[in-house]
């Protein structure tokens, strides 16, 4: 948090998994709203067990809408990383 205002980056993607037992989701949420005047800021919250969508046991139609939240998530740093390659 000490260096948010440091941060030149075109894009940050923040996700996180609201059922992490290590770190609060409260956290990212904290981090986020800190970013909030930064341009290019995502955030995503998974439903997944540690990011694992296969531990998470959720019903196929449910797996199905976090695994396209995931891609949503993901997509812009390899599009980014596409078009500065």
């Amino acid at each position: 948090m000490n260096y948010l205002t440091e941060i030149q980056a075109p894009l940050i993607a923040l996700l996180h998994d609201q059922g992490d037992q290590v770190i609060p989701v409260g956290e990212s949420r904290r981090l986020y709203a800190a970013l909030a005047g930064h341009r290019g800021v995502r955030y995503t919250e998974m439903h997944f067990q540690h990011l694992d969508p296969l531990k998470g046991k959720l019903p196929l139609f449910r797996l199905v809408q976090e695994l396209g939240k995931f891609f949503r998530a993901v997509y812009p740093m390899f599009r980014q990383a596409v078009a500065l390659g």
